[in-house]
């Protein structure tokens, strides 16, 4: 004999078949998340042991510090530049002029 399904039998079976690819859609996209965050992770080499700061200067170039902390701040020590940097100001945006075209639709 032959099994005859009806239209809400195949409404059931399609809505379960959408659901169940909706959540491995879920599950694969998590796992992905996780797999490049752990890559990210184990690539990026984190903070360095010493810290360095960029000081501007009235010339507009730029030295990199180091702080000072603990008994050497105590007694007054300050932090003296200790390399230059070969960064340059940035240049002004280039500007654009528009207008002066005319546009008609439509029309003859």
């Amino acid at each position: 004999m032959i099994k005859r399904t009806t239209p809400g039998t195949e409404r059931d079976r399609g809505l379960r078949k959408l659901r169940s690819l909706t959540v491995v859609t879920s599950l694969a996209s998590v796992a992905a998340m996780a797999g490049f965050g752990l890559v990210s992770a184990l690539s990026n080499p984190g903070v360095q042991a010493t810290t360095t700061t960029r000081v501007a200067t009235d010339t507009g170039t730029t030295g990199s510090t180091t702080g000072t902390t603990g008994a050497a701040a105590a007694a007054g020590a300050t932090a003296t530049p200790t390399a230059t940097s070969t960064l340059q100001r940035p240049t002004q945006a280039p500007t654009v002029v528009s207008g002066g075209g005319q546009t008609t639709t439509g029309g003859s």
